[in-house]
């Protein structure tokens, strides 16, 4: 009997998504190449791809995956750099766009990209110059860790001289979380520093900010030209040079250069976060 149980607990997910299939290929996530994450996680090869198809499929539906047409989405699923660099958006295309690449003291968690607070960076390849408009941008990070007040604390930023673009910053130096979008785009808050912030720009002239499904406010600024540099993850990227290196990990980032309502976001984090209340991610 107990035989029984083991071959059906291993037995693959029925999930009949073209993204979903090509993603667990390309990123070589055979049950077993994951089988050393799946015991540290309690999980079965079956529960993993069940639960992604059900995010996926479920984000189609709703609208909310690939609404910019080149967006790229990194999803929590195995802790080693090869798991992990894949964009999740368009797998079935072979190029190596938007691919993660880690440098320095990088090192991964069950869930997290984590930094290490000295010189670990992620590049995205994310430009929002050709990736995105004017108009319209969005990005989200799922943070790992409650994070401490304090300088060099960011979890993903573009900057170039003189302005903070889409910039995630969790324990400022000011005591503050904030997202900023345009010079003087800056929402601060209190509280937590750890789970899902998102923002999004509407239009050229409307931001707004979320900690969860709590927004953060919105507010205006004038029109911004779109950077012509990528966005990393774990540090900041100014100009082409890389510093603030932050010692936290990131569990989930989308980049995305389409147009997001309030109820496109809502949705966005119900289907993520029953994929992580099925993992088991906290």
């Amino acid at each position: 009997m107990s035989r029984r149980v083991n071959i059906f607990s291993s037995l693959a997910s029925g999930c009949g998504d073209a993204d979903v299939n090509a993603f667990f290929a390309l990123s070589d996530m055979s049950e077993a190449n994951l089988a050393a994450w799946l015991a540290t996680i309690g999980k079965t090869y079956a529960e993993v791809k069940d639960a992604v198809c059900t995010m996926i499929t479920s984000m189609k539906a709703d609208g909310v995956y690939n609404k910019g047409g080149s967006d790229a989405f990194y999803i929590p699923i195995g802790n080693t750099s090869t798991q992990r660099k894949y964009n999740f958006i368009n797998p079935l295309d072979t190029d190596a766009a938007f691919r993660l690449s880690f440098n320095g003291g990088i090192t991964f968690t069950n869930f997290a990209i984590k930094g290490n607070a000295i010189n670990g960076w992620t590049d995205t390849f994310w430009i929002p110059n050709s990736n995105a408009s004017s108009g319209s941008i969005a990005f989200g990070i799922d943070s790992e860790d409650n994070i401490v007040t304090g300088s060099n604390q960011l979890h993903g930023v573009f900057q170039n001289t003189g302005l903070k673009f889409m910039q995630l910053n969790l324990g400022a130096t000011t005591g503050h979380n904030f997202i900023a979008d345009g010079a003087a785009n800056v929402i601060s808050f209190t509280g937590t520093r750890k789970g899902l912030f998102f923002s999004r720009r509407d239009s050229s002239t409307f931001n707004q900010s979320y900690r969860e499904a709590t927004s953060l406010g919105s507010d205006s600024s004038s029109p911004y030209t779109p950077n012509t540099i990528s966005f990393y993850l774990n540090a900041r990227n100014r100009d082409g040079l890389t510093d603030l290196y932050s010692l936290y990990g990131v569990r989930m980032a989308i980049l995305s250069g389409g147009v997001w309502s309030e109820t496109d976001y809502l949705n966005f984090r119900t289907h993520y976060n029953t994929f992580k209340t099925t993992m088991g991610i906290v």
